[in-house]
């Protein structure tokens, strides 16, 4: 229930705020638009808190390269007389990443299976520069996120010994910069690099250990290819 309600809240703000915001673009401009980012999300290194019985906090060190998808929809802001200048944008967004793992224990005859997934709601404040055919931006936000972790354990003969999934919400922020060129007036393609963190808490099992709780850095990097269509 709390999760659910940090994400509405949020959904509410950021509504409010490009509702608020609609009267600053000019209304010769095409001054609103979708994206659609597709890319790889590569995890942060921090070490894995599995590993360590006694740490309380840990990372995705070893983990898989994944996959990231996500929507878009923004507002351009213009600072003067169109948007042809630098110009601010705001961004409501949605998707999902996620990665996974794989470890082998007493002598191969066990595989211990770890997976991890997000979907994060986000807010994007960006400033940007338009060069004719190319803008280069760069930007700053804040997301909720709703998270999964699954552990899984199995024999040598695929036979799960341990399975148990849980899910917890958070707020987490993230950085974002990168270069879109324009096919036309409507249309875009780019390329983007992002940085974001958030810690959710779970209950961590391994091997024979006694379960404990521990903070999980779901952060990382995550390379997108996109398309814009503005309108």
């Amino acid at each position: 229930m709390k999760g659910k309600l940090l994400i509405l809240l949020l959904v509410g703000v950021l509504s409010f705020c490009v509702k608020t915001l609609q009267g600053f673009a000019y209304s010769d401009e095409l001054s609103k638009y979708f994206a659609l980012k597709l890319g790889a999300f590569i995890p942060n290194r921090n070490e894995n808190v599995v590993k360590n019985v006694y740490a309380t906090s840990g990372g995705l060190k070893n983990f898989d390269t994944g996959i990231n998808l996500e929507f878009v929809a923004g507002k351009k802001i213009s600072l003067g007389e169109n948007l042809s200048k630098p110009y601010l944008a705001t961004e409501l967004s949605v998707g999902y990443y996620g990665t996974s793992k794989e470890t082998y224990f007493f002598y191969g005859l066990y595989k211990y299976e770890e997976d991890v997934g997000a979907i994060p709601v986000g807010l994007t404040g960006k400033v940007v520069i338009s060069l004719r055919k190319y803008e280069l931006y760069g930007g700053a936000g804040i997301d909720a996120y709703y998270t999964f972790y699954e552990q899984t354990i199995k024999n040598i003969f695929g036979v799960k010994l341990y399975s148990k999934t849980t899910s917890s919400t958070v707020m987490g922020y993230h950085f974002v910069g990168g270069v879109n060129l324009n096919l036309s007036r409507k249309f875009a393609v780019g390329l983007e690099l992002k940085w974001n963190k958030a810690e959710p808490k779970y209950e961590i099992k391994y091997e024979d250990y006694p379960s404990k709780k521990a903070k999980i850095n779901y952060g990382g990097t995550f390379v997108n290819f996109f398309v814009k269509w503005n309108f």
